[in-house]
């Protein structure tokens, strides 16, 4: 990937920011409102395609559990870009699947889909819930 493909690359996911994330790992679904989103040089010591660390800071998180969405600590999620494939979901969604394990994560605008932080529960919500 040349400077101008990492730059065109970078200004499509800063569109994202004040979006929120969904990240669909092995262990479980992680949502949250994107703080920022910064696309670094993968500190490999080989030059090859697409080899950046993307870093998806977010102003407030939550993970899906079975009784809903439950506040979580700030996270970051820190993806090395050459495990995945992206493609845009229609026109205002970027999507992306990791070729290893399945993983799947899924960018929305802002004023797109959106968990609203009045839907998520306090940790301690969830748990009285379940007795």
């Amino acid at each position: 990937m040349d400077t101008s493909d990492h730059l065109k690359f970078l200004a499509l996911l800063k569109k994202y920011e004040g979006g929120q994330f969904e990240w669909h790992p092995t262990e479980g679904t992680v949502r949250g409102q994107v703080r920022t989103i910064n696309l670094e040089k993968h500190p490999r010591p080989y030059d090859i395609w697409f080899n950046y660390q993307m870093t998806v800071e977010f102003d407030w998180s939550a993970r899906l559990e079975p009784k809903g969405w439950v506040k979580s600590p700030n996270i970051s999620i820190i993806i090395d870009t050459m495990g995945y494939k992206f493609n845009m979901l229609g026109s205002e969604r970027l999507g992306m699947v990791s070729w290893m394990d399945q993983t799947l994560g899924v960018f929305y605008p802002p004023g797109g889909s959106a968990l609203r932080p009045e839907n998520v529960k306090e940790e301690s919500d969830a748990h009285d819930s379940e007795a």
